[in-house]
C-alpha cells in the first residue's frame, strides 16, 4: 500500500506502508528538512538489528503529529 502522509506541516509523497515493520525509521536529515533539528530525541537504549545481524543505536524516539491519506494516482 502506498500512502500521503503529512508530518509536521511538511507533505511526504508515496510512502510505502510495511505492515511487517516493528520500527519506523526516520533520517536525521530527514528531520532537518522539516526544521525539526534541534527537537528533543527520548533515548532508546536498544540496538535495532539488520536483517544479518548488524547492530545500530538509534539517536532516540519522537512523536510528531501527522495525518496520513490515500495517495491518488
Amino acid at each position: 500500500m502506498v500512502i500521503r502522509i503529512d508530518i509536521a506541516n511538511f507533505t511526504v509523497h508515496k510512502v510505502l506502508v510495511d505492515n511487517g515493520s516493528s520500527t519506523d525509521i526516520i533520517f536525521k536529515d530527514v528531520l532537518r528538512k522539516l526544521g525539526l533539528e534541534g527537537a528533543r530525541l527520548d533515548p532508546v537504549h536498544i540496538p535495532l538489528v539488520g536483517f544479518g545481524g548488524s547492530k545500530v543505536i538509534s539517536l532516540g524516539t519522537i512523536e510528531l503529529p501527522m495525518s496520513v491519506s490515500e495517495e491518488t494516482k
